[in-house]
């Protein structure tokens, strides 16, 4: 039940987002891309809710605790991505590998499936 409540709060955030993507109408987050947007936030809070728990037993201070996990999310997720940007030009079969494991980290999932989805609109747009 505190998952689903925890869902629940989180579900209103996401539509937030997701109603800015859609007012703002940028360029590969627009038409078919909504849902996969949508989609991809709560997917992205699916998988953030029961790590977020998994982590809660290692503190004793829940403001600690909501501090650290806070850094991890969003700085984690940052330091993730520029290994991956500066590996891919030095040792790329390694970028990739290290990418499919970093994917288990939700936060540097769902940025990368935004810049996925705005990278691929971008080819398509270029191929038509």
């Amino acid at each position: 039940s505190t998952f689903a409540f925890d869902l629940l709060n989180a579900l209103i955030p996401s539509i937030l987002v997701f109603f800015l993507f859609a007012v703002f109408n940028l360029e590969g987050y627009r038409g078919e891309n909504l849902a996969a947007i949508f989609l991809l936030l709560m997917f992205s809070n699916w998988a953030a809710i029961p790590l977020t728990y998994m982590f809660s037993f290692l503190f004793s201070n829940a403001l600690i605790a909501f501090a650290l996990m806070v850094v991890f999310f969003y700085f984690g997720s940052l330091f993730l991505q520029v290994t991956i940007f500066v590996l891919i030009s030095e040792e790329p079969d390694d970028a990739e590998t290290l990418h499919y494991i970093f994917l288990l980290h939700p936060t540097y999932a769902l940025a990368i499936g935004l810049s996925d989805m705005y990278t691929n609109q971008g080819v398509r747009s270029a191929c038509t």
